[in-house]
């Protein structure tokens, strides 16, 4: 399993290093994808992530397809990926706002990985378009549980210096 996950997250350092190869990589991650394997799945998630962050603008049809197997993340770092996937391209994405429910729903039980993504960082206004992302709400939403939520619950839990004395 693990030499799987390196040669995907090799696939994805050869399109990120090698523009030319880039084209080749991204089908090759399609078809691993379509396999619907969970571990090859996520692994391909999070290199194309990275993919869209070296090529933005470019690839961007495969959103489709990598939204059709949310079902199968259940790694902290596959969801932090798609996380960043759908509100990156939230306006591309006809329902993105469903999608993010679907992935904010147990946000907080998440693991500090996917914590540590700002909901803030995903909602964004369309400079052009005058628009806003279309899951503001379920941001808003999940900051203000973050806020009024305990440390345990919140993936960040807060620090207490108990040194059994006052200074």
């Amino acid at each position: 399993m693990d030499f799987v996950r390196k040669a995907v997250r090799s696939i994805g350092r050869l399109a990120i290093k090698v523009k030319p190869a880039a084209d080749g990589c991204i089908e090759s991650l399609l078809k691993l994808i379509e396999t619907k394997v969970t571990y090859v799945v996520q692994e391909a998630i999070i290199v194309t992530k990275d993919i869209f962050r070296r090529y933005p603008g470019q690839y961007e049809g495969i959103i489709p397809t990598l939204c059709e197997h949310l079902d199968l993340l259940d790694e902290p770092e596959a969801k932090a990926a798609m996380i960043w996937i759908i509100g990156q391209f939230a306006n591309r994405i006809d329902n993105a706002d469903e999608l993010m429910d679907d992935l904010v729903y147990s946000f907080l039980e998440e693991p500090t990985e996917v914590c540590a993504i700002r909901p803030s960082a995903l909602c964004y206004t369309d400079p052009l378009a005058g628009s806003t992302c279309p899951f503001n709400r379920v941001c808003q939403v999940v900051h203000l549980q973050v806020l009024l939520g305990d440390g345990e619950t919140t993936g960040t839990q807060s620090t207490q210096m108990d040194d059994g004395g006052d200074r």
